[in-house]
């Protein structure tokens, strides 16, 4: 008998074109494998969702990536995608809602494991993603990063900022060991947090693949009230408590010194 191969769509012109399409992949999976379906073709419905603020002032360039390179992308590092698609306007209609979904928490990503070979750290080290907020600038931690990488205990990898990569705008992470490939290449990325011994984030969309993944993280700063998507309410409705454990990442509201650097050394111990 032939493999079940069902079609999924995602539409942009209803859900965001950001990291946070990974929840939406998390939960396909579970109702795939709920349903005893094999494999699943994605289908990318074109779009421009203008609900926030965000939405509105983002960049034809910003959204071309996010679009055309990032979710295909993130797609393919769920084993049961099998291949992505242009969808369908009139006819795809969302398969999974985004908005009010659960996040069904568990390790479904693995990329491809060659792509580590590609990597040219051949020792233990870190890994570090920087947030360069172009539009919500009290999530930005550039400065905090820059005191603390001596500090850390092993060698940094920095994976700048993509969007700010793609504006021509330096990072201003200038400690540790810049590793550009790693933010415009999605496996690449994976891979590298794979192999690390830990990666540490701050209030960023790519700390969103350590709650569906093994990789070993931690997640500071989540908590930033004048924002809607970082209050109080919104982290504990999606299941982001202070402290909480998923996998081997652990969430931390607050982003002290001293509190990220008895984490780390405590992880690293």
């Amino acid at each position: 008998m032939g493999e079940k191969i069902a079609r999924v769509a995602y539409r942009f012109d209803t859900s965001p074109a950001t990291y946070d399409f990974v929840s939406f992949l998390a939960n396909v999976e579970r109702a795939r494998i709920e349903q005893g379906i094999d494999k699943f073709v994605l289908a990318l419905v074109p779009g421009s969702r203008k609900w926030s603020d965000r939405d509105r002032v983002i960049s034809d360039e910003r959204l071309a990536w996010r679009t055309n390179e990032l979710i295909p992308a993130l797609a393919t590092l769920l084993p049961s995608c099998i291949s992505v698609i242009r969808g369908d306007f009139e006819k795809d209609q969302q398969t999974v809602s985004y908005l009010g979904a659960p996040y069904a928490f568990g390790a479904y990503l693995s990329g491809p494991e060659y792509m580590q070979s590609l990597l040219p750290f051949k020792y233990p080290y870190i890994t570090l993603t920087v947030r360069q907020s172009w539009f919500q600038e009290g999530r930005d931690t550039q400065p905090l990063w820059n005191k603390l990488i001596p500090e850390l205990g092993l060698p940094v990898v920095v994976v700048p900022d993509t969007e700010a990569e793609i504006e021509g705008i330096a990072c201003g992470v200038d400690k540790g060991i810049k590793y550009v490939p790693a933010a415009f290449n999605t496996r690449l990325r994976f891979a590298l947090y794979k192999k690390a011994r830990l990666n540490l984030f701050m209030s960023n969309g790519p700390a969103t693949l350590a709650l569906y993944s093994d990789i070993f993280a931690e997640c500071f700063g989540l908590y930033v009230p004048q924002y809607s998507t970082c209050n109080a309410a919104a982290l504990t409705n999606c299941g982001l408590h202070d402290g909480r454990r998923v996998q081997n990442t652990r969430f931390h509201w607050g982003r002290d010194e001293d509190t990220i650097l008895k984490t780390v050394r405590e992880r690293l111990a």
